[in-house]
């Protein structure tokens, strides 16, 4: 069966992103076929996998319109098993030319049921870093949100905030929704305050915490600017085993039942 799970987390630079763009090469080394579809339009996500919207086409006109087939913007990358839907610079005027129509929060989940994604066994949602309509229409057509966090004090705070933002999307709009997951990102050396921040979040979220952690390293960025995923870029390194550490959680977590924090 399908999943799409959306990558989010209110505040920037927490590493969604990042999160996106590696989880779907180490799925991708695993076999699973993956679409990716960037809501941010800033694009980040999309220009990490080296691809641009069609010339006649893009994710903001699938948005806004009922007659655009949302197929005609996937765009194949270098990597065999992954394919990305890009953003594009007016989602952001979407947002503004759907705001107070009815069903806009709806509007992703109907053009991936108008036109089913089937040949691929998880999409992945990139979400913009708001609480906005691009991140709602996220939560509406996902089944599963992953949280990264950095062990910042505003990265904890915006991550209680997208979780009651998710309970109010599951409550009034999509109740199969579910916490896949909280992924501790960007660990750097061991201080004091980072062992005691980790031990808060795995003594109060208990198993919704992946135990794969990812860890702070300079390969992170090069392999962004090469444009491909770490478990590619750096096979060997020991943050691509932590991707590939990850993908194996997200991938028995699909056959387990997570709360719905």
């Amino acid at each position: 069966m399908q999943r799409i799970i959306a990558i989010a987390n209110h505040k920037g630079g927490c590493g969604k992103t990042t999160t996106a763009f590696n989880l779907a090469g180490a799925l991708a080394e695993k076999g699973t076929r993956v679409l990716v579809i960037d809501m941010d339009a800033q694009g980040a996500l999309s220009k990490g996998f080296g691809v641009a919207p069609p010339a006649d086409v893009s994710l903001s006109d699938a948005l806004a319109s009922d007659d655009v087939d949302i197929s005609r913007v996937v765009c194949h990358t270098a990597l065999d098993n992954v394919d990305v839907i890009p953003a594009d610079e007016r989602l952001r005027e979407v947002e503004l030319g759907l705001a107070g129509k009815f069903g806009r929060e709806l509007r992703l989940r109907a053009a991936l049921r108008e036109h089913p994604q089937s040949a691929y066994g998880v999409i992945l949602i990139d979400c913009a870093p708001s609480l906005g309509f691009l991140m709602g229409n996220a939560l509406v057509a996902a089944g599963e949100v992953l949280i990264p966090v950095d062990l910042g004090t505003d990265s904890l705070d915006a991550m209680v905030e997208t979780m009651e933002h998710m309970r109010f999307i599951r409550k009034e709009i999509n109740y199969k929704l579910r916490t896949l997951g909280v992924l501790i990102n960007d660990v750097k050396s061991r201080t004091v305050y980072g062992q005691q921040a980790e031990e808060f979040l795995r003594s109060k979220y208990e198993r919704l915490v992946f135990c794969a952690t990812i860890a702070s390293s300079v390969v992170i960025p090069d392999s962004k600017r090469a444009r491909t995923p770490i478990v590619v870029y750096q096979p060997r390194s020991a943050v691509a085993d932590q991707y590939r550490h990850l993908a194996d959680e997200v991938i028995a977590r699909g056959e387990d039942s997570y709360g719905q924090t």
